[in-house]
């Protein structure tokens, strides 16, 4: 899938839910997969969403704006001001207790997990390695 690819869900009586997943469908085109139940099409919608999310990872703007957060209630929230939201949205590299500030300002909790090739794991940065 691209980058601007969109799928589209349709639902007829007689026929279930179709989708349209090549983005370059047109009017009165076939949808490209058809799901007779409701929850194997949903079933199929969410690993749709999983796909896209994990194949384009979002910024702190993206997540921003897909939030509804506008950047002056994260100045009020963060005490600081438009610039150093600004800044901190367009970092490449941060602290993760600036990150985590950022998120918590959204209403949202920072998870950290490192993925390895048989399992995973959630990491609390701020707890030190037992001995």
């Amino acid at each position: 899938m691209s980058g601007h690819s969109r799928e589209n869900v349709s639902w007829r009586p007689k026929v279930g839910f179709g989708l349209f997943t090549s983005g370059e469908k047109g009017l009165g085109d076939r949808p490209d997969e058809i799901y007779r139940k409701v929850d194997d099409a949903c079933a199929r919608v969410c690993h749709l969403i999983r796909q896209r999310r994990a194949a384009n990872p979002m910024g702190l703007k993206d997540v921003r704006h897909m939030i509804g957060t506008p950047q002056t209630q994260l100045t009020a929230a963060l005490k600081t001001n438009q610039a150093a939201v600004s800044h901190l949205e367009n970092r490449t590299d941060m602290y993760l207790s600036s990150l985590g500030e950022y998120i918590r300002a959204m209403g949202g909790q920072l998870e950290l997990r490192a993925k390895f090739w048989d399992f995973e794991i959630r990491i609390d940065p701020m707890l030190r390695s037992r001995k």
